[in-house]
């Protein structure tokens, strides 16, 4: 999907259509892999209006394309105030003190659960303190299964994030059941923008995926449940995560 909230949102229409027709999840695999590149938002609308008129309902009501085209990245919620001005003198703060501007997850499901519950109670685990450290304008990464990815929601907004910018197959799927296949989601928020990304692969090494994704990002790093130290990352191995 190309990056916005236009075309994610269009693509929320289309799978409430697919809905409507008593069709299931699959129908949507079915549709998507009709397009050959980037679904954009007008492809999407196409599609989902040849799918109305299949099932003989009339067109979508004017007030819907009103909806979307009101929509504004550059004004979506924060879950902190914005600090544009937090990087005047990088150079004047501690490496500890650092903001983080980029946080990478790839923890099992096992983990999650003990970070969502740590999360939930305001402990002092080193992972969870990262919670209070990150930037007003920062990038969450997280590389899991789609179906924990499901599961993560609380967590995500626990850690101040609601926008997802973009979402990468690392795994071939099997067969139409995308819930076992490995995904990256990237979510952003504050007035922080990303370059254009469009190397997925499979099989690749999550840090080093992010780093690409993160061109021009700079600042403090941070990969909890990291399974090794990777340049260009605070990593968090082991149990450095839940104690130091």
């Amino acid at each position: 999907l190309q990056p916005g909230y236009s075309c994610h949102y269009e693509f929320v229409l289309l799978v409430e259509e697919v809905e409507k027709g008593q069709q299931g999840l699959d129908r949507v695999v079915e549709i998507l892999s009709e397009c050959d590149g980037e679904i954009s938002r007008s492809w999407l609308t196409d599609r989902r209006k040849k799918l109305r008129s299949n099932l003989g309902l009339s067109e979508e009501p004017e007030e819907a394309d009103d909806v979307v085209a009101t929509i504004d990245p550059n004004e979506a919620p924060s879950i902190q105030p914005d600090a544009s001005d937090i990087h005047t003198a990088p150079e004047a703060a501690e490496p500890a003190n650092r903001t983080v501007t980029a946080l990478l997850i790839t923890a099992t499901d096992e983990q999650l659960v003990r970070f969502g519950k740590e999360l939930a109670d305001g402990a002092t685990s080193p992972c969870v303190r990262i919670s209070g450290e990150i930037d007003a304008n920062a990038v969450l990464l997280i590389d899991a299964m789609a179906a924990t990815l499901l599961s993560m929601s609380t967590i995500i907004s626990s850690l101040g994030f609601s926008r997802c910018a973009r979402i990468g197959l690392l795994s071939d799927p099997d067969g139409n059941d995308m819930t076992k296949s490995r995904i990256m989601a990237v979510y952003v928020r504050g007035n922080i923008e990303l370059a254009a990304f469009n190397h997925w692969q499979t099989g690749v090494d999550a840090a080093k995926l992010a780093g690409q994704i993160l061109d021009g990002v700079h600042g403090r790093h941070v990969h909890l449940f990291a399974t090794a130290e990777t340049d260009g990352w605070d990593s968090m191995v082991g149990d450095t995560n839940w104690q130091r």
